[in-house]
């Protein structure tokens, strides 16, 4: 029945359900007509129940088993005892391999952390190799700077015996120090103390040159005395201040008596650097003292070369000069074998350590092997066992078979069955047995190449000790060979200072 059409506003909202419906901004017509009604979903009927089929009784060749029988109940409990047997042979299967695979990660594990420990001894080895050579550069260094102080010393108190080097002597060092932007080393200020000694003698007397005195002991070990500057106080002098005395200032006029006597007492009483160093050495024991301590002896003078041919001595010096080359290239070979030999044990090394991994794989591939044999083992035990216990129930059946169904039909046939079976039941123990055998092969050809893989193993480490003789030999040679370059530089330095 039509109630005729309605027109709703735009903004209008339709409550449909349990939500809201918004409506199209243009008018919308709305036409009212009869209700349809929609039927109920109709209920399905329950499916029929399907009669079940009976259950397919046991046969023994033609002959039928009854379910209830004796017989019957003797297969099904040797059918759950195999099946007891299988799933026990299963899980001894997969508890031996988990066994396998947690011992083959130990054994990883502990390989990796003792080759990350003999890495981390190899670093700190190293480590202690560079410091001690760096340590001993230093003190070389140390040596060498100590070595240049002490000849530019002698050459400067050699010098400083003529007029002209003792002036050029004292204005540098004067010089020196006066610039406060620098700070002068302990032994210019002995240099500068005793120039000033000698300006004070060249300003009483200016036409006599006295020789600047020095202890008579041997120039490649002596040091002066370390002289305090002007401004220390007086205690630091180790003997007692004494007053200005007319007698000292005679035997030197026009020099500090007091000063003069301080220089001669400590230079005299034992206090020099070199006579200490002997009594460092020597120990307080042995009593070293100077043959005559009031007294100094100046040194003879540098002894000058009259000849002035020095053809034999550049002739000797080339001579050295080319041994030294020679030596220098024996050298960078011996380097060079020498890194070549470190490659080849880094190389063999590496070899090793792949030998060791793929000997543990095996070992464990080994293990694996064993683990299968012993599954084959229990597989065969229980193949075993099942023809038992089939030729058993089998001869039962038959007996059952002779004593309850009547009109058993030839028995001859009925034992070619059992027979047929139990030749089955041997043919699988026979190829389980042939697996064994095949595992057992396995096993022992796996033995033999782990016997050669450590084989190898031994060879490798004999090598590697070889060539660790030969880089060992080759830096004593190194180390000989700096020492005998040592050795020509000075005697090269020595022609050189004559010349």
């Amino acid at each position: 029945m039509l109630l005729g059409p309605a027109v709703l506003p735009a903004s209008s909202l339709m409550l449909l359900g349990s939500g809201f419906l918004c409506l199209p901004p243009f008018p919308l017509l709305i036409v009212r007509g009869p209700t349809i009604r929609i039927p109920p979903p109709a209920l399905r009927s329950a499916p029929h129940a399907r009669p079940q089929a009976p259950p397919v009784p046991l046969r023994v060749g033609d002959t039928v088993i009854p379910p209830g029988s004796d017989l019957a109940r003797e297969l099904e409990a040797f059918e759950a005892t195999e099946a007891q047997f299988a799933a026990a042979s299963k899980a001894h299967f997969f508890k031996e391999q988990e066994q396998a695979r947690v011992t083959a990660a130990e054994t990883k594990r502990r390989l990796e952390a003792e080759q990350q420990r003999r890495e981390q001894r190899e670093v700190q080895e190293h480590w202690e190799v560079d410091m001690r050579e760096k340590e001993r550069a230093e003190k070389d260094a140390r040596r060498e700077q100590k070595r240049q102080w002490k000849e530019r010393l002698r050459r400067m108190l050699v010098e400083s015996k003529s007029d002209n080097g003792r002036r050029r002597l004292r204005g540098m060092l004067v010089d020196r120090k006066n610039d406060n932007s620098e700070r002068l080393h302990p032994q210019c200020c002995v240099v500068w103390v005793w120039c000033r000694l000698l300006s004070l003698l060249g300003q009483s007397h200016s036409s006599r040159a006295y020789s600047v005195p020095v202890p008579s002991v041997p120039l490649p070990s002596f040091s002066l005395p370390p002289i305090p500057p002007a401004d220390l106080p007086d205690h630091w002098s180790p003997v007692p201040r004494r007053g200005w005395s007319p007698a000292r200032v005679l035997e030197r006029p026009g020099l500090d008596g007091d000063a003069y006597h301080r220089v001669h007492i400590a230079i005299a009483s034992g206090d020099d650097p070199a006579v200490a160093d002997l009594r460092n050495a020597y120990g307080d024991r042995h009593r070293l003292d100077l043959p005559n301590p009031a007294r100094w002896e100046p040194l003879p003078p540098m002894p000058v070369l009259r000849n002035h041919d020095i053809g034999p001595l550049q002739q000797e010096l080339l001579d050295m000069q080319r041994r030294l080359n020679s030596a220098q290239l024996d050298l960078e070979t011996e380097w060079a074998c020498n890194r070549m030999a470190t490659v080849q044990t880094r190389h063999l090394e590496a070899q090793l350590a792949d030998l060791r991994r793929l000997n543990s794989e095996q070992e464990r591939m080994m293990k694996n092997r064993q683990v299968e044999y012993e599954l084959l083992q229990g597989e065969v035990k229980t193949l075993a066992d099942s023809a038992a216990a089939s030729a058993a129930s089998a001869a039962q059946a038959k007996a059952y078979k002779a004593l309850l169904v009547p009109g058993y039909p030839d028995p001859s046939a009925r034992i070619e069955d059992l027979e047929d079976v139990l030749s089955r039941y041997e043919v699988e123990l026979r190829r389980s047995e042939e697996g064994r055998g095949e595992a057992v092969d396995r096993a022992i050809r796996r033995e033999v190449e782990i016997g050669n893989t450590s084989q190898l193993i031994h060879d490798l480490m004999g090598t590697c000790e070889l060539l660790r003789q030969r880089a060992r030999s080759a830096e004593r040679r190194r180390s000989d060979t700096e020492i005998l370059t040592a050795q020509v530089s000075s005697i090269g330095t020595t022609f050189r200072t004559r010349d």
